[in-house]
């Protein structure tokens, strides 16, 4: 027996709603589907440039390394390091496909190295430090404070601070008493705020090595000061603005007696230097900061530390100014972790 016609027509209207149904959930479905399909797409293709990006970064680490083996083996120039050379001469940066990389190669050297503190010399490099903050209008505490920072003990130096101080701390920590592992540390001790910070930055640094060594070619005009209190302002000034190709110490100190008390801390070549790369391709970049070593008899080049992330500053700011490639320094960065990862990559 046939349905009724009003049968048929609900069962044909049930089915239409059901197919209608069927393809809103089948059109949900796929949309969903591309756009997850399209967000995979793009974080590979993400993926995939920042690590064609990371290389470029390294490239040009390895570049920079390869120009100071070769400022090594010229024997015209291996036994002074100066800013006239290649390796130190600002450059514009290289075009590469879809991008550039900036590259800049920083004497670290030409800085006062705070674990020379507590080095051979260390009472008399504290002095120097203490110079080093007085020039820049800064308080001489500083410098105690740093000592204890570092130094090995918890004996408190002159105004200095020990445990019992950073221990009251929120949160509280204790004194390093270990060299430093960045200079970002200074952040961390007592009397220093971060405009002190900002100031003192420019001219300090951190070296695995706690001997005190400044390329009197490449320093600036704060540090060449601090290890000279008896050179006039007019005098240094002109120092820094002559080419300054000193080949010994000897010449430094004929030219300039002020220099005589730190003969021994003087030098006329660099060992440490500090590699600036910033690469970007597209909307994708990558800035890394790498501290080198050049044996001065080998003129081996080894890696001692990178730091992806850094802000890049292609050339050193001038005397007084801040350098605002650590101007996102923070005391997280000191306590408890430490950004510097340490290497013994060749």
């Amino acid at each position: 027996m046939p349905f009724p016609e009003r049968t048929v027509r609900r069962a044909r209207g049930v089915a239409l709603v059901s197919v209608l149904l069927i393809v809103a959930l089948a059109s949900a479905l796929a949309y969903q589907m591309l756009s997850r399909h399209g967000l995979t797409i793009a974080h590979s293709e993400q993926l995939l440039r920042g690590g064609q990006v990371r290389e470029y970064a390294l490239a040009a680490e390895a570049f920079a390394r390869q120009l100071l083996v070769e400022d090594w083996s010229d024997e015209a120039t291996r036994a002074a390091d100066t800013l006239l050379e290649p390796w130190a001469e600002p450059s514009p940066p290289f075009e590469i496909e879809g991008g550039e990389i900036a590259l800049a190669i920083v004497d670290l050297n030409a800085r006062f190295n705070l674990n020379g503190v507590v080095g051979k010399g260390g009472p008399d490099n504290v002095q120097r430090l203490k110079q080093l903050v007085t020039n820049l209008e800064l308080e001489p505490v500083i410098a105690d404070t740093w000592v204890d920072w570092v130094d090995p003990d918890s004996d408190i130096n002159a105004a200095g601070a020990e445990d019992e101080t950073y221990l009251l701390s929120v949160p509280a920590y204790r004194a390093a008493n270990q060299p430093a592992a960045s200079a970002s540390e200074l952040l961390a001790v007592r009397d220093v705020t971060v405009d002190d910070y900002a100031i003192l930055r420019p001219h300090v640094t951190w070296l695995p090595d706690t001997n005190l060594r400044v390329n009197v070619n490449t320093a600036g005009y704060e540090v060449l000061r601090c290890l000279a209190p008896g050179l006039s302002e007019e005098e240094a000034e002109t120092l820094i603005e002559s080419e300054r190709e000193f080949q010994e110490v000897a010449e430094v100190t004929a030219q300039h007696a002020a220099f005589g008390n730190s003969v021994a801390v003087i030098a006329v070549m660099s060992e440490y230097f500090e590699v600036r790369v910033r690469a970007a391709v597209a909307d994708t970049r990558v800035t890394l900061a790498s501290m080198l070593h050049r044996d001065p008899t080998t003129g081996r080049v080894r890696l001692l530390a990178r730091d992806f992330g850094r802000d890049f500053r292609p050339v050193a700011p001038a005397a007084g100014e801040a350098d605002d490639a650590y101007a996102d320094d923070t005391l997280a960065a000191t306590v408890g972790a430490r950004s510097w990862h340490v290497s013994s990559y060749d």
